[in-house]
């Protein structure tokens, strides 16, 4: 099953599979080519973004080990490689596949079942978490390296203003589980989407 992409336009696209496996097409979508990754299998992958210069990164649930999978490409998914300091999860603690979001090739974040959005600033070299107020963030945008959305259960929504340093509760208009979240760059809207 496919749960993730990532397109550069008509013909470039990049998946992520339910079994930790990274495909791509260049002729849209006639074949696919299998992109394997060395060492650590993600049983899960999450989330994938290519940027137009070829650097792209892909994130997938720990493979029992409570350490998340995060790979880098710089050469649109030729090789990829694990990042020298994946983060180290929790016990159980597993990503979402709406929850993956970048906003440059050094600004990323992506959100978990324990509630927490992890981030970095500098391409992966350093992470760091914290709490959204609720259990499982489904989904994380941002619309620039300050101010970013991520969502939850029972409507719950949460935004930064620091980049994810912190997060606060919004007032919500529904009590549903919210599926999806997207903040377009340079506007001061971001769209939510009921389970």
């Amino acid at each position: 099953d496919l749960y993730c992409i990532s397109a550069l336009d008509a013909n470039r696209a990049w998946v992520g599979t339910g079994d930790g496996r990274i495909f791509c097409t260049l002729n849209g979508g006639t074949t696919w080519t299998l992109q394997a990754y060395p060492g650590r299998q993600s049983p899960f992958i999450n989330g994938i973004r290519i940027f137009e210069d070829g650097t792209g990164y892909a994130q997938g649930d720990p493979p029992g080990d409570a350490k998340f999978v995060v790979l880098k490409t710089t050469d649109f998914g030729g090789t990829w490689a694990h990042l020298v300091n994946e983060p180290q999860g929790t016990s159980g603690e597993a990503g979402w596949n709406n929850s993956f979001w970048w906003t440059d090739t050094s600004h990323g974040w992506f959100g978990t079942n324990h509630g927490k959005v992890w981030r970095t600033t500098d391409a992966g070299v350093s992470w760091n978490t914290a709490s959204t107020g609720a259990t499982n963030s489904f989904g994380v945008s941002f619309r620039d390296a300050s101010t970013g959305y991520a969502i939850h259960d029972g409507g719950y929504v949460a935004r930064s203003t620091n980049g994810g340093q912190s997060w606060s509760a919004l007032p919500s208009v529904t009590t549903d589980n919210i599926a999806a979240v997207g903040a377009p760059a340079g506007t001061s809207s971001a769209w939510f989407v009921t389970a």
